[in-house]
């Protein structure tokens, strides 16, 4: 494609790319100087066009790089699955000032149905202290929670079987695909006019989707 217009209209086509790499980007591009009057040479129209096809690129780029079919039609995207066995770090004590002193605390673990639609069954709770040793189970018989339901398990602050590192492996499944049921720990403490409080990342260990 030929460029011969003065400078208005070489002002004009850079505005426009400006605009739509603004538009794709959000961000703002500031435009790049034509100092040229007149008809163009073909050097400086060979220039112009690589200021100009850059801008493009990069505009064409970052839509292609950007663009998701899902969160273009307001969709969200949810991790499915049919069973995981999840392991859920757990401190019914921790070390504190000098490390010879240690906090009791009591935690609270909860299992969750993100699932809207579809109920999810808890077929193992299981409680490990810090050397790996099988403590207990929590579960007589698999539970079954509805759509949105949770549930919990404690462990008091004078429990202190675990130790400072224990942890549970919970294992659940569902007959159809659904959004993973969210679990999670917290523990608190306190002594005198100290507190502490915090929770523990839930790691997955196997998966069915």
């Amino acid at each position: 494609m030929m460029i011969t217009g003065g400078a208005e209209s070489r002002s004009a086509r850079t505005a426009a790319i400006i605009r739509f790499v603004d538009r794709i980007t959000g961000r703002h591009v500031p435009p790049l100087p034509i100092t040229a009057r007149g008809t163009l040479g073909s050097a400086k129209q060979e220039h112009w066009r690589s200021q100009s096809g850059a801008l493009l690129g990069l505009a064409l780029l970052w839509a292609t790089m950007s663009f998701d079919p899902a969160i273009a039609a307001g969709e969200t995207r949810t991790r499915l699955a049919r069973s995981q066995l999840l392991y859920v770090p757990i401190y019914s004590e921790i070390a504190y000032g000098d490390r010879r002193h240690t906090l009791n605390l009591s935690a609270t673990v909860t299992v969750r149905n993100t699932d809207r639609r579809n109920p999810v069954k808890i077929t193992r709770v299981d409680y490990f202290d810090t050397a790996g040793r099988f403590v207990r189970s929590y579960l007589d018989e698999p539970r079954l929670l509805a759509p949105m339901a949770s549930t919990d398990y404690v462990i008091s602050g004078a429990d202190r079987s675990g130790g400072t590192a224990a942890s549970f492996l919970i294992a659940w499944e569902s007959a159809e695909a659904v959004s993973s049921p969210h679990i999670e720990a917290v523990m608190i403490g306190a002594a005198a006019t100290t507190g502490i409080s915090f929770s523990s990342t839930t790691e997955v260990l196997e998966e069915r989707p």
